[in-house]
This record gives C-alpha cells, sequence and structure tokens, in this order.
C-alpha cells in the first residue's frame, strides 16, 4: 500500500480473460460476486487509523462491478489505470466488456492490488470462483484473519531479539553499490541466464546453494566478509491450522545475512546457512518495518540493494526440494497446487484459470514488475537447474558487469555442489579470459593514482593491480573491490615488498607492495580509490562540519515536525529543518501514516511528495493548508500609520501624503513604506518604458453578463487592499497608500474588426499614457466584438503583485462573477506582511545576513570577450538538462545555485562568491493572521548566496552546503539587499558602487547575476461557468492558451507587456521539467554578449553533469 501510494501503478495488477460468450462473461461476473461475499479478503479495505496505525477494515457487501455492453477494452482499461488506490477505498475492482464493438468478443478484467494477494494465494481466490461459476461452494480451513491473530499473539519481543543480535555490525555496504549517497534505485534492465545443476554433494538443498553463492560471489566484488541482501518468503511456515490454504498475502521479506570465512569447508559453509534458514522461520513475520526500528545497525542492513526470489519448479521431480527451510516465492507468482494439476478438474469449466500465469517462466516474469530494488535475482527451478532472470538499476551495475557475475554465480554453484570438502577461499572467481584483461588494466592504472596520497609513499610504480585483501595470491575480477597494490621498478626503503605472487608474469620486472587502500576498477579501467571509513578523503574539520540545527519557525513546519516526532519517535527538540524524513527512521509504511496524520489537521500532502521532498523544510514549503482563514480572535492588527518616521504622522499624512493621492476625496487607511522591490516596481510603471505594467486579457466567447462582470471588477478592488492601493513618492523615500475605496476605471469600446488585435492595440496605446504617481494602477477595459465574442483587459502593477498571488486573484475575480461565495479565496492584506516583516523579520533577520555576509564581496562577471553593446536588446538562450539521477534529498532547487556557485567561482578564479536567487519571500507566519503564502501582494525578494568552497570539497559537499544555507535563509527573506547593505552586513571592508552612492535609494543596490528557478507559467483555471487557460509571456506579443467550456461563456486567458524589462544583470533562469526528471537552463542577458551566454550555458551543462553524475569526487576550481 505505501509503495504503490508513492508510485501509482505499482504493486497493483491489472488482468484480463476472453470469454467465448457474453453469457459466459455475465456467469463469471457472477461468480465474482458469489465468491467476494464468501472471501473476506476480496472485500478488504485499509485504513489508518490516528493513534493506532494501518488497520485491515473487511465490509459486508463491496462487489462493485463496471458493465460495458458494446464498449471498448482498452478505453476501460487505460481509464481504470487512472484510477489511484487509496486508503479507504476498495482493493479489488471488476469490469465486464461484452460485444465488444470492434470485435464482437467479450472479456472480464480484474484489477487488484498485491495487498490481497501473493502468488500462494491467487491459485486459491482463482478456484473459488471456478468453483462458484460452477455453483459449487468452497470451504477452507483457515481464513486471513486467524493469520493475523497468530502475529497479534507471537512473541514480538523474541523476535525483536533474535533480529537485533542477528544483525549486530551488519554494516558492510550491500552490493550493488549506489553511485552516490542518497541515489533513489530504480530497476529499469533486464538479463537472463540459465544454470545446469547438480544435486549438492553436501546434502544440503540447492536452495541454499544458492544464496551461498551469491553471498560468496558478492563477498569477492565488495572485499568484505559480511554480506546482507534481501529474501522474499512464501510466509506459509507459520504453525496456523490450514495455513495453506488461506486466502490472503502472507509472503514476507527478510535480510539475510551471511558471513564469509574463507578458511571454512564449502560443507560447514552451507550448512551454517540453512540452519540459519531454520533459525529465522519463527521471526519472518516480524516485518522489515519492525526490524529497521531495533537499532542503527538494523536499520543500515534494512537498506537493501538486492532481492533474491527462489521460485520452487511445479515439476514433480521439483516438488520434493527445500523440505525443511522456508522456500521463498516472488510476490505475484502463481503457484499451481496438485489440485489444479489434476486432468479431470481441468476439464470442468475453469474460465478464471486466466487470472493466474500460465507457467513458472511467466510467474517469475510477474514477479519482476514489483522490483523495488537495485538488484533483484528471480531464480525460476526445475529438475535440470533454474533461470535467474535480473532486474537491475544499470546506473548502480552495468549490464556487462552483471553479465559476467551471472556467469560467474553458475560456476560458483556448480563448485559449491561438487567439492564439499574444499575451502570456501580456494573456489575461483577470476577465469583465465579474464587475466589478460587484468595485465592491461595494470598497465594503464599508475597514471589514475596521479593526485592521490598513499601512505606509506611509493615511487616509479608501474602497474597497479587489485587483490583479495586477505590474501595477496588472489586477484579480484574486473569491477571488484580489493586492495590496492603496487608495482615498482626500484625498491621502496619506507615499505617492505610481499613475497612474489603466482599470478605475477615471470618476464615482469618490479617487486608488489601493498598500500592498505581498498579500490576498484570503474567502467573505463580507471582505479578508483575506496573510502569505507569516512565518506571522503577530505579532512574532517573540512567536510564533516557540523552544520548549525534550524529549527522549525512556521505553524506549518511544527505540525509537521509534531507529525514526525509521532510517527519516527524522534523527539520534537531533535528534528532540524534539514533533516529527511528517512534518515531519521522514516519509511514508506510511515509515509502513509504521515499524509493520514496531517490531513487530520488540514495539511494537504501526498506520499509521492513526501518521497520528492524529503527534508522538514521541503516538505513543509510544498504542503497545503486547506483552510488559512485567520482566527480573528487572534488576529493582531499594528496601529496604522505606525510605520511612518514622521514624528507628527497625521500631519505627515494630511499635509504630504493627502495631496498626492489623485482620487479626491479619499479616506487613507494607511500608509506604509515600499519594500524595496515594489519600489523598483512602482518606478517601473511610473516612468517610461513601464516594463512592470501587467496585461491580463479574458477573451470570452459566448454570453457575457456585463453588469455582473463590471461589479465582480469593482468587487475584486474592494476586497484586496493592495489594489486599493496608490504609490507616491517624498524625497527618495516612496509609500504605498491605502484608500478605503477606490473608484474604479472600466473603459467600454464597441468594435467590429478582430477584437484580438485591437485588444493588443489597446495595451500598447495605454502604456503610452500618462500614469502619475498618485493615480491607480489598476484600470479595466472591456472590448465587444462580433459573433457573441468579448474581451476584459486588467491593468495591473508589479507593485501590486507577484507571480504565487496573481493566480488567486484572477480566481477570485471568476468566483466573484459566478456568486460562488464558498470558492472566493480567503487572502491577507499586504500591509500585515509589510508590518510584520519590518517589525519582526528585519530584526531577526540582520544578525542572520551579518554572520553570512561578513568580509563577502558582490561578484561581477565581466569577461575580457564580452563585445561592446550596440543597443540594450535583451536576448536569450536555453539548454534541457537530464537530472533523474541525482541524489533524491538534493532538492531541484538546489542545483541552479550550485551550479552558478561553481561556475561563477571558476569564471572569476576566486573560491568566495557571492550573487543574488530570486525567493517567494512567503517562508514565515504573519503573527495571529495566518501563512505568508496567503498575502495578497508582492512578497517576492532578491536574497544573497555566499558560497565559500572548501579547499577539498567535493560536488556532494557543495551541494549540501548551498541546501543548508537555503533551509537557513529561508526565514529572513524578507530583508532586501538594499536593507542588508543598510544594516552594514557585509561589514567594514565593503564598497558601495560609486555611481550609486552611500546614501542612495535602497532599489538601487543590485546584484550583477541572478539565480531564478521558475515554474512554467501555465495554469488551468475557471471564470465563471467556463474555463480558461494561462500562459506567461516576457514579451510584447503575449502568449495564450485554449480551453473550452460548457457555461454561459468560454474564456482563454492571455497575458500581455508591452515594455521589455531593462536588464541589469545576468539572469540564470531554470525551470522544472512536468516529469521533474529536466532541468531547463535559460541564460538571459543583452543580445550583443549572447556569444558568452552560449559559453556559460556549456559551462553550466558540465557543472551539472559533475554534480549529478561525480558527487564524490573532488572539485577542481
Amino acid at each position: 500500500m505505501a509503495l504503490s501510494a508513492k508510485v501509482s501503478e505499482a504493486y497493483v495488477a491489472q488482468r484480463v480473460v476472453e470469454l467465448p460468450s457474453e453469457k459466459a462473461a455475465l456467469r463469471l461476473r457472477e461468480a465474482f460476486r458469489s465468491a467476494s461475499q464468501t472471501s473476506a479478503i476480496l472485500r478488504t479495505r485499509i485504513v489508518q487509523v490516528p493513534g493506532h496505525g494501518l488497520l485491515q477494515v473487511v465490509v459486508k457487501d463491496d462487489f462493485d462491478c463496471t458493465d460495458l455492453p458494446g464498449g471498448s477494452l482498452n478505453a476501460y482499461l487505460e481509464f481504470d489505470r487512472t484510477k489511484p488506490v487509496e486508503l479507504g477505498k476498495p482493493l479489488v475492482r471488476y469490469g465486464v466488456v461484452t460485444s465488444e464493438a470492434s470485435t464482437g468478443k467479450s472479456h472480464f478484467a480484474l484489477t487488484m492490488h498485491h495487498a490481497l494477494y501473493d502468488g500462494w494465494c491467487m491459485p486459491l481466490i482463482v478456484d473459488r470462483v471456478n468453483r462458484a461459476y460452477n455453483n459449487l461452494t468452497t470451504e477452507r480451513p483457515a481464513e486471513f484473519k486467524h493469520f493475523i491473530k497468530f502475529l497479534g499473539e507471537g512473541e514480538a519481543e523474541s523476535s525483536a531479539t533474535y533480529w537485533r543480535e542477528r544483525l549486530v555490525g551488519a554494516v558492510s555496504e550491500q552490493f550493488p553499490p549506489l553511485p552516490f549517497k542518497d541515489y533513489q534505485q530504480k530497476a529499469d534492465s533486464l538479463l537472463e541466464h540459465y544454470v545446469k545443476t547438480t544435486r549438492p554433494a553436501s546434502g544440503t538443498t540447492i536452495a541454499t546453494v544458492i544464496r551461498g553463492a551469491w553471498a560468496l560471489l558478492v563477498s569477492q566484488y565488495m572485499g568484505s566478509d559480511d554480506v546482507v541482501f534481501g529474501e522474499t518468503l512464501t510466509g506459509r511456515n507459520a504453525p496456523v491450522a490450514g495455513v495453506d490454504e488461506i486466502e490472503g498475502p502472507m509472503i514476507a521479506t527478510v535480510p539475510v545475512r551471511v558471513n564469509v570465512d574463507p578458511a571454512t569447508s564449502v560443507r560447514s559453509y552451507l550448512q551454517d546457512i540453512h540452519e540459519q534458514s531454520i533459525a529465522a522461520i519463527p521471526h519472518e513475520h516480524f516485518g522489515l518495518q519492525h526490524i529497521r526500528r531495533l537499532s542503527p545497525d538494523a536499520r543500515e542492513a534494512c537498506e537493501l540493494r538486492t532481492g533474491l526470489v527462489l521460485h520452487p519448479s511445479t515439476d514433480a521431480e521439483g516438488t520434493s526440494e527445500a523440505t525443511n527451510e522456508s522456500t521463498s516465492q516472488p510476490s505475484g507468482l502463481g503457484h499451481v497446487f496438485p489440485f489444479l494439476n489434476n486432468q479431470e478438474q481441468k476439464e470442468n469449466l475453469s474460465p478464471a484459470d486466466g487470472f493466474v500465469p500460465a507457467g513458472d517462466d511467466e510467474a517469475a516474469q510477474e514477479a519482476l514488475k514489483f522490483n523495488t530494488y537495485g538488484l533483484m535475482l528471480v531464480c525460476s527451478l526445475d529438475p535440470q537447474g533454474f533461470l535467474i532472470m535480473a532486474s537491475f538499476d544499470s546506473k548502480m551495475v552495468s549490464s556487462q558487469q552483471l553479465e559476467k557475475m551471472l556467469v560467474k554465480l553458475g560456476g560458483m554453484i556448480q563448485a559449491l555442489c561438487e567439492q564439499p570438502d574444499a575451502s570456501v577461499g580456494t573456489l575461483r572467481v577470476v577465469e583465465e579470459d579474464e587475466i589478460s584483461v587484468l595485465k592491461k588494466l595494470s598497465e594503464t592504472g599508475a597514471a589514475s593514482l596521479e593526485g592521490f596520497k598513499l601512505d606509506p609513499a611509493v615511487e616509479g610504480i608501474t602497474h597497479t593491480w587489485i587483490v583479495d585483501p586477505s590474501d595477496t595470491e588472489r586477484l579480484v575480477p574486473p569491477g571488484a573491490i580489493g586492495e590496492l597494490v603496487v608495482q615498482c621498478s626500484a625498491s621502496q626503503l619506507a615499505v617492505e615488498a610481499v613475497p612474489r605472487p603466482r599470478w605475477l608474469a615471470e618476464d615482469s620486472a618490479g617487486q608488489i607492495f601493498r598500500t592498505k587502500r581498498l579500490a576498484k576498477h570503474d567502467e573505463h579501467g580507471k582505479v578508483v580509490l575506496v573510502e569505507r571509513s569516512a565518506p571522503t578523503s577530505a579532512p574532517a574539520t573540512t567536510v564533516q562540519k557540523k552544520k548549525k540545527h534550524v529549527t522549525a519557525t512556521s505553524a506549518k513546519q511544527r505540525k509537521l515536525r509534531h507529525a514526525w516526532s509521532r510517527i519516527i519517535g524522534v523527539a520534537e527538540d531533535e528534528i532540524s529543518l534539514e533533516d529527511s524524513f528517512f534518515q531519521l527512521g522514516g519509511d514508506s509504511i510511515g509515509a502513509m501514516k504521515l499524509v493520514s496524520e496531517l490531513r487530520a489537521v488540514g495539511i494537504e500532502l501526498s506520499v509521492a511528495n513526501i518521497f520528492k521532498h524529503r527534508t522538514l523544510y521541503d516538505m513543509a514549503d510544498i504542503c497545503k493548508e486547506r483552510d488559512v482563514t485567520p482566527d480573528k480572535a487572534e488576529e493582531v492588527q499594528a496601529a496604522p500609520f505606525s510605520l511612518l518616521a514622521a514624528e507628527d504622522k497625521e500631519q505627515f499624512v494630511r499635509e504630504v501624503v493627502e495631496p498626492l493621492v489623485a482620487q479626491k476625496p479619499s479616506k487613507i487607511l494607511d500608509v506604509l513604506p515600499t519594500r524595496p522591490l515594489q519600489h523598483v516596481a512602482v518606478r517601473g510603471t511610473a516612468m517610461m518604458p513601464r516594463y512592470s505594467s501587467r496585461y491580463e486579457l479574458f477573451h470570452f466567447r459566448g454570453n457575457v453578463d456585463t453588469g455582473r462582470l463590471f461589479r465582480a471588477c469593482r468587487e475584486l478592488v474592494a476586497r484586496n487592499e493592495i489594489l486599493r492601493t496608490v504609490f507616491v513618492e517624498h524625497g527618495r523615500d516612496c509609500y504605498g497608500v491605502v484608500l478605503e475605496h477606490l473608484d474604479v476605471a472600466i473603459e467600454e469600446y464597441d468594435i467590429e474588426g478582430n477584437i484580438d488585435k485591437f485588444a493588443h492595440k489597446l495595451c500598447n496605446f495605454d502604456v503610452q499614457l500618462r500614469l502619475p504617481l498618485g493615480s491607480s494602477f489598476v484600470k479595466f477595459f472591456y472590448v465587444r466584438g462580433a459573433d457573441d465574442r468579448s474581451c476584459l483587459a486588467l491593468r495591473i502593477s508589479h507593485s501590486q503583485y507577484d507571480e504565487i498571488c496573481l493566480v488567486p486573484l484572477i480566481r477570485q475575480l471568476g468566483a466573484v462573477y459566478e456568486g460562488d461565495e464558498k470558492s472566493v479565496i480567503q487572502s491577507l492584506p499586504f500591509s500585515r506582511f509589510v508590518y510584520h516583516t519590518i517589525n519582526n523579520c528585519i530584526p531577526r533577520s540582520t544578525p542572520y545576513w551579518a554572520d553570512l555576509l561578513n568580509g563577502a564581496s558582490l561578484s561581477v562577471l565581466r569577461p575580457s570577450n564580452l563585445p561592446p553593446l550596440t543597443s540594450k536588446i535583451p536576448g536569450d538562450i536555453t539548454r534541457t538538462v537530464d537530472i533523474s539521477a541525482r541524489s533524491r534529498d538534493i532538492t531541484t532547487a538546489t542545483l541552479p545555485t550550485a551550479a552558478w556557485a561553481l561556475c561563477l567561482a571558476r569564471r572569476l578564479g576566486v573560491r568566495d562568491v557571492t550573487f543574488g536567487e530570486v525567493v517567494s519571500g512567503r517562508n514565515t507566519d504573519v503573527p495571529g493572521t495566518g501563512p505568508a503564502e496567503a498575502v495578497m501582494g508582492p512578497t517576492w525578494q532578491y536574497i544573497p548566496v555566499r558560497v565559500r568552497f572548501g579547499e577539498q570539497w567535493t560536488a556532494s559537499d557543495l551541494l549540501r552546503h548551498v541546501q543548508h544555507q537555503h533551509i537557513a535563509s529561508a526565514e529572513h527573506q524578507g530583508m532586501g539587499l538594499g536593507e542588508i547593505i543598510r544594516a552594514g552586513c557585509f561589514g567594514p571592508g565593503f564598497e558601495v558602487d560609486p555611481a550609486k552612492g552611500a546614501d542612495g535609494p535602497e532599489s538601487d543596490y543590485w546584484f550583477d547575476t541572478v539565480v531564478h528557478q521558475d515554474v512554467y507559467h501555465v495554469e488551468e483555471m475557471s471564470f465563471g461557468s467556463g474555463s480558461s487557460g494561462s500562459s506567461g509571456s516576457d514579451n510584447n506579443s503575449g502568449s495564450s492558451s485554449d480551453s473550452s467550456s460548457k457555461g454561459i461563456a468560454s474564456c482563454r486567458l492571455e497575458t500581455v507587456y508591452p515594455h521589455y524589462e531593462p536588464l541589469r544583470e545576468w539572469k540564470i533562469q531554470a525551470f522544472v521539467g512536468k516529469d521533474g526528471d529536466s532541468l531547463m537552463f535559460e541564460v538571459v542577458t543583452f543580445a550583443d554578449w549572447l556569444p558568452v551566454a552560449h559559453e556559460l550555458l556549456d559551462e553550466l551543462e558540465g557543472v551539472m553533469q559533475e554534480l549529478i553524475g561525480r558527487p564524490g569526487e573532488v572539485l577542481k576550481l
């Protein structure tokens, strides 16, 4: 359930059976109805009860079948796949398509979640249906509830003790190794290999031999004698009467730990593994989610990367295998029992048989569909041997390497079967044909060691070899981890040579010296040192410096932290904003519980988003609160005019502000200093070119009630304080003046020509008209055309909106027009945000920025090859980068900032860079009012990013540093660059641009380069009874998207910017792809500078490949 909540299609099987007639299809439907009434598992749902966790609920009547006479099977299946499986909802769905229009055939479709069945019980369910089809009843000696009762009465403490002791010290890295820390494994490739076997001479089972051979092979590839992998078992060894006939999922996955002692005999080695399997049977149902909570070692062991499934043969000769241990059965496999093999019964009408895999290989292949490991091995046994089917992540293990390993596995199994008295350590892993490959690698390995310090130091290295750490006489195969030994042409005074190994050719000169360093050959033949004791080779003072604990500040963060604490079992004060839910002990089941608990307190979050946004900070950032209406009793209102610096505030408003307001008479409710970027936007609206003026065009087709529409426009202004705000300047200061009432201008036009062209010309004409300070920046235009077409245009200034609040504002207009008060989005006044920012945020933020920026200077990028400007026309260039292989604990917002920091540092040849970043400014709560995300007004901000590169930083270090700074800076986003500079946060050595002067207005301060992670501005919105598509545009041609509706008017929403925004910086913009696995970079600069922008884009692409593909490598500056 948890994994399918993470990925909607996971663990959901959809199967179809063709029936000979419509009558047979309807008869099968009734058979399933009958089976559902008598089999509780088919009526089971799973619910989350706060304080109790996940519970199974069996409902009385839960049969609902979709009948589609003459319908399309493919259309039904496609529609059915879009329906998510959720808590509280049915876990099995039925569909009948009779007399299909295209084929005339009839089909029965069964959709079933794996939470209701496994490969053992599916034939039991099918048998019940077949018997009901033939009007026969089915009696079972036990039901699934009897198994659940057994689990509840089990000795949990005994199982906990067993697993805790079994997994003490099980912290060796598992196979296949992760390409980098926190990588999320996902299978994308398949391989098959058949192994012929003989009966083991040691007297053990072939299942034990397979486990032992795999452990031995992994031991030699990972350079460790301690091996852990997962195995899925049938779970039918539970001491419950009639357990073989229980209809319900009893499969269990357990960690298998094998200690490989090279000195022990094969017989003893296999016997130990066999006895471990027997000893684990009473504890196999304890559950991975409980095992991993027992200790840090257990949690490490349960981070399984390899899953093993042994599918026993249904051949009569093969069923005697493994009678004394829990044979494994893959989830989703069909296990055909003797009563289904009976020929007489097979001749009866059994239409449901098609819901079970037809054979062993087909059943095994189905198991691969449920792979959640980096490598899953499904072994389908037969009397002569077994077929290995491998599903794997090619980023963790290459197809070439795994193919060789499967061949070696076959040879290892043969050796274990035929040589019971041999020592485990003598079994050969390196084949004869690999000696020549290793010799070639040894000749090129010395060059790849340049830059690495070996202790003790050796000189004159001519060849490198990788050997078994416990025996230098044994080479390891290509790609395997072992100890690096070097061959030198001269004697070394500081280190003693080892005896000449037998594998070294007689004509090979020099001596062999041990380095005591683990290493392996990568896929290119390069020697890669493997660090087991520390994540990197950098000094601990540089890489492992403890980050400052960043605690939750917003109400949403605190609610989330409280829920984490309850589910994970970690004290709230130990949970930081940058902590990962999963690294603290959460798992997929915990994620489901988290979703349910948060829903109870009004927070919406999906399991899929928990896996995508793992830290407390990111999770709180993307989850939504269903009700943000402030509690009237808790509202805190600052005194109007209290932010004015004048001693006599009433006199200042009466004598200075009122005369500057164009609308007379006007009642002034408040006067607020504009925020830094708001001041910039005011200038960009009142002065030419008016790059901060935006026009939203609503193109209607159909009958529009203009009287109601105009009332909605006036009501929109009345409801939103920011739209009733006019702006004035006094000296070098700018103020927002909030009016009690604003006369809303609506100009009407009736035309006969092209309404779209006229609307554009109207916008271009209006933007040329004088728009003095003190007058309203908000204005409406309504144009009537022919054929029931009309257009409403809204003029608005960027001093009154940002991209986050504009969409709710437009939706509010549609809801008011429709008279749907329930849908009117409740927003928070911008004045509350301004009071909170100036009175609370800035005083708290000043020490933070002073600590971060002390001694910093703003980085300026002026390459020597910049051509002279012939015009200030902007230009842009884009490139899309694949980010699918990134660590999921690193947010996409971190990537462009980190990439630009490294690119800028290399360009400037420095280790300390400071640049700008665009942020929402909404990561705070307005006391007594609500979260800032509900503020109607421009909260966006440019804040500094400072990166000081450590000497031995890796890509991972850079990413973690930037992500930590994002989290730490979040609550300080309200402070603008000018305010930061005026507060002296850059320290005494900071120089102000002499062209601006130390006493310049805050809006004059600017960054030279700014990173902005944006989203594609395309939203589906409703307007009245119609619907509309919205799209943004940064050019004067505008852009649009269409959608239709069945309401009184269809609406197309278009955005027009008549004037380009003047460039003052290099803009590095990033757009996340819809799938979240790609990032489109856009460099915006002057058109004359685009050749340099192209170079920057090339460098950014290369840096992204470093950050994602080689996170462990030391960065070169």
